[in-house]
């Protein structure tokens, strides 16, 4: 049987991620944002990149919502072009922490929702056959557009 991730989070462990989690990746979050010098900014990061890790790890059988499963399976899809290891790391922790946001907490979701659709109206796409290293995508990629 699979444990439901939002029901983890907000139910089974509670206060743990209210205490443990949130509240230290809230104060991680506003000393990065303060950024008073590059050994704050990056002792912020690490800070917050330990207590995304805490979460549960998100998996399309464990979440329920359209859009951390949409968000899942275009990870892996991009996990399937991305050669370059640092920055696949970066972007698994950022989806990590959407998604766990997106799935246990309407607040968030819609607030999450809101950018994707403000966005997604003007977004400029990348550039025809970029990105150029470290990129596995078949050619052609990417649109004439711009």
């Amino acid at each position: 049987m699979v444990n439901i991730l939002k029901h983890e989070v907000n139910a089974h462990q509670r206060q743990y991620y209210i205490d443990k989690v949130n509240e230290p990746l809230l104060k991680a979050a506003e000393l990065f944002g303060q950024g008073k010098s590059w050994l704050s900014m990056l002792l912020a990061l690490i800070e917050i990149v330990r207590d995304v890790r805490k979460y549960p790890e998100p998996t399309v059988d464990n979440v329920l919502h359209p859009n951390s499963k949409r968000f899942l399976i275009t990870l892996d899809k991009y996990l399937t072009y991305e050669e370059f290891g640092r920055i696949a790391v970066v972007v698994r922790v950022l989806v990590k922490g959407i998604v766990v946001k997106l799935e246990h907490s309407p607040n968030y979701r819609d607030r999450i929702s809101w950018w994707v659709e403000e966005l997604s109206e003007e977004w400029k796409p990348r550039s025809y056959n970029h990105p150029v290293h470290g990129w596995k995508e078949p050619k052609p990629y990417g649109t004439l557009r711009g």
